[in-house]
């Protein structure tokens, strides 16, 4: 089972390769390293701290888990990418696999974030089909997920992979599906709970990533929602 599980991985993941040469969730770090070089630097997550490339090792025996940070231009706006990984040992224990579970984007410019997220690769693969939108308050933080209407059998076979750290998937009540998770620079008032006009905020980052929807339907967190495809406004 636990196979089948990662060759449903590779068969999401291969056609995204090579329609847009870009990283993709469930990738191996081998695979990133060979599209796009090595990284110009290692970020720690659990330390907000970066690493020169050289200490990679050292970081990543320290923190846990690491993301390889790159440069990248879409759209003629340059991002910070911070791919970040997670550790599969289904094939072997003692070496286990590093694969991607998130690419978090930090835009050089301010933009609304439709605008921003229509540059990007992902949304187009993601919003093949149209989009629903989901902005919410969390905390004081506010956030928009984009995510698609009709989830396809690879993206869901995916998303349970990632949500369940690639090993075999444990019974839930809630559904994980593929997602841009955008955040925002603003951060609401002291029990404020009303939500903004969102594509008026400044973008802090955008990370392709997964989430449940369910878990958003608390009846206590504040949401919007709408739909979406890209290229329209």
């Amino acid at each position: 089972m636990r196979t089948f599980l990662i060759a449903l991985i590779f068969c999401s993941a291969l056609p995204f390769q090579g329609q847009t040469q870009e990283p993709q969730i469930g990738q191996t770090r081998a695979e990133i390293v060979a599209l796009l070089g090595q990284p110009s630097s290692i970020y720690s997550p659990r330390f907000s701290k970066f690493y020169e490339t050289r200490d990679r090792d050292i970081a990543l025996a320290s923190a846990g888990f690491v993301s390889d940070v790159y440069s990248r231009y879409y759209g003629g706006v340059e991002f910070s990418l911070k791919i970040g990984y997670w550790l599969d040992d289904s094939t072997s224990r003692l070496h286990p696999t590093e694969r991607v579970t998130g690419i978090e984007l930090t835009p050089d410019k301010d933009q609304p974030f439709i605008q921003l997220a229509s540059l990007l690769p992902w949304t187009k693969q993601l919003c093949a089909t149209g989009c629903k939108l989901l902005g919410t308050l969390e905390g004081y933080s506010y956030y928009v997920y984009v995510y698609p209407k009709i989830i396809s059998p690879e993206q869901s076979s995916i998303s349970e992979a990632v949500a369940n750290h690639f090993a075999k998937p444990v019974p839930s009540a809630f559904r994980f599906v593929p997602c841009l998770e955008v955040k925002f620079r603003q951060m609401a008032a002291y029990r404020d709970r009303r939500l903004p006009q969102f594509n008026s905020l400044t973008v802090d980052t955008l990370t392709f990533t997964i989430f449940s929807p369910e878990t958003k339907h608390d009846g206590w967190t504040p949401l919007k929602e709408g739909e979406w495809v890209p290229g329209t406004p």
